[in-house]
């Protein structure tokens, strides 16, 4: 309906999944290092990184997961993987059409260690 460049990602699929136009009317634009949960499907519970200072959209069965304190260094793969975790135990099913809560989502709880970096680097040296 809108084509355009402007990325569309989902947690579904690495990368951008299609592109749109910039502005599209009842659409919320995001930019910055982002986190996007998949809300239903075999997929539900899976995070994708954003980790571009670049303008996009997150599709309709996706959501985020944005840092309330900018001035954090926050290690997205660390995030990643520990809120994955979190994710599949909230699943309301296993199956191709399993769901996420969004409330549930909201309120999650999380630990952030210290070493945080450390274990998102050893992490990244497994992938």
């Amino acid at each position: 309906r809108h084509p355009g460049n402007t990325p569309v990602y989902t947690a579904a699929t690495d990368g951008p999944a299609y592109y749109v136009a910039k502005n599209i009317p009842g659409k919320t634009m995001l930019k910055g290092k982002t986190l996007i949960w998949s809300r239903k499907g075999a997929k539900a519970g899976t995070l994708q990184i954003v980790d571009k200072n670049i303008e996009f959209y997150v599709c309709d069965v996706s959501g985020t997961i944005m840092p309330k304190f900018k001035d954090k260094n926050y290690d997205f793969t660390f995030l990643k993987y520990y809120i994955e975790g979190q994710l599949k135990r909230e699943r309301q099913s296993v199956s191709n059409n399993a769901q996420l809560n969004k409330s549930r989502v909201e309120n999650l709880l999380i630990y952030l260690p210290e070493n945080q970096k450390e274990i998102g680097d050893l992490i990244r040296k497994m992938l």
